[in-house]
């Protein structure tokens, strides 16, 4: 007696297992890969946060007013850090619009004082 099995339950009966197998196996990233992905994220963040202290400070020199001033820029998690030293509280505030016009800014955070 021969045993005929058509191709298509064939084909089940070896995908099923195969499927299920497989989708129990892949139980999402391993840690490793958690981990690289994480790393990835921070550089990606960090170089984020370079190109827009970058623009600000471009920005604000491009600003004759506040071109010789003592401005510095910090950013991080897409929030700019203002310091330094300006000439008086128009100059301070310039500074901050400025930066706050800049794409991607969330926030600024002026730490200008004010020459006497």
């Amino acid at each position: 007696m021969t045993l005929k099995i058509s191709p298509r339950v064939l084909a089940l009966s070896i995908a099923l297992p195969l499927t299920f197998g497989l989708a129990a196996c892949s139980s999402g990233p391993t840690p490793y890969e958690r981990a690289q992905a994480e790393r990835l994220a921070d550089r990606g963040d960090m170089l984020e946060d370079e190109a827009i202290s970058s623009k600000v400070a471009a920005a604000i020199i491009a600003e004759p007013r506040l071109r010789d001033a003592e401005i510095h820029v910090a950013t991080f998690d897409n929030v700019v850090r203002l310091s330094g030293v300006v000439e008086d509280g128009r100059d301070a505030d310039r500074a901050e619009d400025i930066a706050e016009t800049v794409r991607g800014v969330r926030g600024v955070e002026n730490k200008l004082v004010i020459r006497y």
